[in-house]
């Protein structure tokens, strides 16, 4: 992506008013810090994640007043910043006079690979600032969905990874629950994304290449990963802090 000029929100708003961007050009945009980029296309595998995504989503979201967006803009006023991420749970309201602002986000998925280090780090930072609670990022390469929680003064204290069968639930929604192993493999009904079954087949059949599930643990100071071997289930991990402290990390 790259770095097309830098502005205010409320800039670029008015800019889109105006209908200053080619409109016959199919051009992906997003704001971050005051710099509109243009995003890469994306391929046909993150296309298909991310519709699972959106079909999982609509299942269990739909009655709880929460509202679905696919790669529509989040408002970051305070961070000059509009970042479209692939998947946005809100506050279910009306929006035609303004975007959703972080009070109103509930969960924000981003799908990576080519971009999972822009995801992983500036992208994160971000949302950190701007105080979203839940962050996934669905790790193509790795076959796995990264979970940041905690933000605080700018960055998640919380990174929790899944893989396989392991379930992972929403703050906003913690009756509902996703596999990684349900985004890769043949195709999904929509019901197996928390089942834990693909069509009629176990899903560790429908992803012979995943590894088995497992959650491990990182360290954002670069630390090396802990030794995942008899870990139950998904667990947080504490990082250093200021003299004295014993926050949870």
């Amino acid at each position: 992506m790259s770095a097309i000029a830098q502005l205010t929100l409320e800039q670029y708003d008015r800019m889109i008013a105006s209908g200053i961007f080619d409109a016959s050009r199919r051009q992906r945009l997003e704001l971050i810090r005051g710099e509109i980029r243009e995003m890469g296309p994306i391929g046909s595998e993150h296309e298909e994640i991310v519709d699972r995504l959106n079909a999982w989503s609509f299942s269990v979201a739909a009655a709880r007043k929460i509202r679905v967006r696919v790669q529509s803009s989040v408002g970051l006023p305070s961070l000059d910043s509009a970042p479209e991420p692939d998947i946005a749970w809100v506050v279910d309201r009306d929006y035609s006079r303004g975007r959703p602002t972080p009070p109103d986000v509930l969960l924000i998925i981003e799908v990576a690979e080519s971009s999972l280090k822009y995801d992983c780090g500036e992208k994160a930072e971000l949302y950190a600032e701007a105080g979203i609670a839940d962050y996934w990022v669905v790790n193509l390469p790795e076959r796995s969905i990264e979970v940041r929680r905690d933000p605080a003064a700018g960055r998640y204290r919380s990174l929790q990874t899944y893989q396989g069968q392991q379930e992972i639930r929403p703050l906003a929604l913690p009756e509902a629950a996703i596999h990684p192993a349900a985004l890769c493999g043949a195709p999904c009904e929509p019901d197996s994304l928390t089942t834990g079954r693909v069509g009629r087949r176990p899903l560790t059949r429908a992803c012979p290449t995943l590894p088995k599930p497992l959650v491990t643990r990182h360290s954002l100071s670069g630390l090396p990963p802990a030794s995942p071997a008899g870990a139950p289930g998904p667990r947080a991990w504490r990082l250093p802090g200021p003299a004295g402290s014993d926050r949870r990390r």
